[in-house]
C-alpha cells in the first residue's frame, strides 16, 4: 500500500507471508558397525512466518529522492541443504535437516538524483541476518570435494 502524505512524503507499507512444509523427509547415514548406509526419518515440519515492510520517502526538490526501507525477512531452507545427500567417486554432500529459517532485518537508505537521460543512485544499507545458511566446500588430497551447510549464529553485512 502507497499513501502521499503530502507532495513531498510518501509511504509505503507491505508484507509477504510464506508457509513451509516439510513431510516425509528422510536422510543417509553411514551405520558405523556395518559401513552400510541407513535411511533416517526426519520429522515433520510446518511453519508459517509473515515478512513485514516499511518504506518512507521524501522529495525535498523534483530531482532529488531521499528514501529509508525497512524489511524483517525468512529464508527457509532448500530440499539441497536439509535432505540431499549424495557420495559419489570424488565428492560427497552432506545435509543438515536441522537447519532453521534465516531471520533477517534489512535497513536501506537511499539518496537519487533525476537528469535528464536517466538517474544516479546511491545505497546505504546494514542487513543482520541469524542462523545464516552457509555452503562450505572443501577440495581434500587427490582432489575430492566435501560440500556440507552450516547455520552461522549472526551475519551483518554493510555496504
Amino acid at each position: 500500500m502507497n499513501w502521499d502524505i503530502n507532495e513531498r512524503w510518501d509511504l509505503a507499507l507491505g508484507g509477504r507471508y510464506e508457509q513451509w512444509d516439510s513431510k516425509n523427509g528422510y536422510f543417509s547415514r553411514k551405520n558405523p558397525t556395518t559401513s552400510l548406509f541407513e535411511l533416517v526419518d526426519v520429522a515433520d515440519a510446518d511453519r508459517n512466518q509473515f515478512s513485514p515492510k516499511f518504506s518512507l520517502g521524501y522529495t525535498p526538490t523534483d530531482d532529488w529522492l531521499v528514501r529509508y526501507s525497512l524489511a524483517k525477512a525468512y529464508r527457509f531452507p532448500v530440499i539441497e541443504e536439509i535432505f540431499t545427500q549424495t557420495q559419489s567417486y570424488s565428492s560427497v554432500v552432506t545435509a543438515r535437516p536441522d537447519l532453521k529459517p534465516e531471520n533477517g532485518l534489512h535497513h536501506n537508505l537511499m539518496l537519487e538524483k533525476q537528469f535528464k537521460t536517466g538517474y544516479a543512485r546511491i545505497n546505504v544499507f546494514t542487513e543482520t541476518i541469524k542462523d545464516a545458511i552457509e555452503s562450505q566446500s572443501n577440495i581434500l588430497p587427490g582432489g575430492a570435494s566435501v560440500t556440507t551447510f552450516s547455520a552461522v549464529d549472526e551475519v551483518q553485512t554493510d555496504g
